[in-house]
């Protein structure tokens, strides 16, 4: 039943999410600057011409409703956390994950996931062409065997603007995942610039 009422962007999160082949119990990390854009808008249009707006898709448009639906589908009875950061910045959800390792937990999923936003944004935001999502299976650096995944580290290097050498926040991650041990990325915050990169 709960399937039926996933969008393209809960599908494309939910298959993600399995490829990490997760355990039960184990706590998500949602990261999504516009969450489900798609259904929001058409109850913003739905609002401005006067037609009623059903309750059950404003359950759907909220923006922790694909990690609400993870949970209901999959009995996951552990902590769900819902972020929006700034142009897709993957650092908020980086150390909401580290702090939640440094508590106890033994593994944390993070999936970082956007949708195609209506032509309304456009012309503010950068969008992708269709629903993208990335996940991490998320583990304490000491418990990484040899020969197995990576090492990521997170580094703030300074205050101020974005720096002229950053990357869109949307990008950094997947910059540094597809150069692997290449220079670190930088990541520019209002106010703060981060260092990401995977360390040898």
């Amino acid at each position: 039943m709960q399937r039926r009422r996933l969008s393209p962007l809960a599908r494309v999160v939910f298959y993600t999410l399995y490829q990490c082949e997760p355990q039960s119990g184990v706590p998500v990390v949602f990261s999504s600057t516009m969450g489900e854009i798609q259904r929001t808008q058409g109850i913003l249009e739905a609002i401005a011409d006067g037609d009623p707006v059903s309750p059950a898709a404003f359950s759907l448009s909220v923006h922790n409703a694909v990690v609400g639906l993870w949970s209901l589908v999959n009995g996951v009875t552990s902590p769900m956390i819902s972020l929006a950061p700034v142009e897709g910045s993957p650092v908020p959800a980086l150390l909401e994950a580290a702090g939640m390792l440094a508590e106890g937990w033994e593994s944390i999923l993070v999936v970082f996931c956007e949708e195609a936003y209506p032509e309304f944004y456009r012309p503010f935001l950068n969008s992708p062409a269709g629903p993208t999502s990335l996940a991490l299976q998320l583990i304490p650096s000491h418990a990484l065997a040899p020969g197995e995944g990576f090492r990521l580290a997170l580094q703030r290097i300074g205050p101020g603007g974005s720096d002229g050498m950053a990357v869109n926040g949307s990008q950094a991650l997947q910059q540094v995942l597809l150069d692997g041990g290449g220079p670190p990325v930088l990541v520019g915050e209002p106010g703060t610039v981060w260092q990401l990169s995977i360390a040898g």
